[in-house]
């Protein structure tokens, strides 16, 4: 027994040792941020329009919905280029990876909008 007794304060020992090994030795670097990785300079793909361009009999209160392979963000409305142009400009929402464009005056009929 008093064998196994001395042994004790060695394991002990040991013990608090691979534990101070196991746990990171310091806090969080506070001072520096994350670099954040490379720059993403890859534009994001169209994958699908609705309604398609080159659509006919649009209704004229349609809205538009672009979806992307990625998720997008809107700075604001005016980035919405319509031509021919509305007295009132068209806004767009986001929903997970679409962006849906809606118009705050009706399309005007036999008329080709870009």
């Amino acid at each position: 027994m008093r064998r196994l007794l001395s042994f004790v304060p060695i394991f002990l020992v040991l013990a608090a040792v691979a534990v101070t090994m196991l746990l990171p030795s310091s806090c969080a670097n506070t001072t520096q941020s994350p670099g954040g990785g490379r720059k993403d300079t890859i534009p994001p793909v169209i994958t699908w329009i609705d309604p398609l361009p080159g659509s006919v009999n649009v209704p004229l209160d349609a809205t538009i919905s672009i979806t992307f392979n990625e998720f997008v963000t809107i700075k604001d409305s005016k980035s919405i280029v319509l031509s021919p142009p509305q007295s009132k400009a068209p806004t767009a929402k986001m929903r997970a990876r679409t962006v849906i464009v809606s118009f705050e005056e009706e399309l005007l009929p036999n008329t080709t909008y870009t």
